[in-house]
């Protein structure tokens, strides 16, 4: 799934997390697993910690940076962010 980027630009954290959780309960239920999409090349450094603690919390099989619209290539620096955050979030 990819993450409401409308929700998450706008702050909406509530909203954002019930969504993804929503989605990793039915997609659970039957069976299947889910990954969270970030659209990194327009969030800000905030917003993607942001974003991995609530996929840490809610668990889904993994997460990863948006590169379809090509728009720069992927950033090694949002990927080990990415990963160091969701880290801290385990295991809290």
């Amino acid at each position: 799934m990819v993450a409401n980027i409308s929700k998450v630009l706008s702050g909406d954290w509530g909203y954002v997390r019930e969504d993804i959780k929503a989605v990793i309960d039915i997609a659970h239920a039957a069976g299947a697993k889910v990954k969270v999409i970030f659209e990194n090349v327009i969030c800000r450094t905030r917003t993607k910690i942001r974003l991995c603690e609530i996929c840490g919390e809610l668990k889904p099989i993994g997460v990863k940076d948006f590169d379809g619209l090509r728009l720069r290539r992927r950033d090694p620096a949002d990927l080990i962010l990415m990963r160091k955050q969701l880290s801290r979030a385990c295991c809290r």
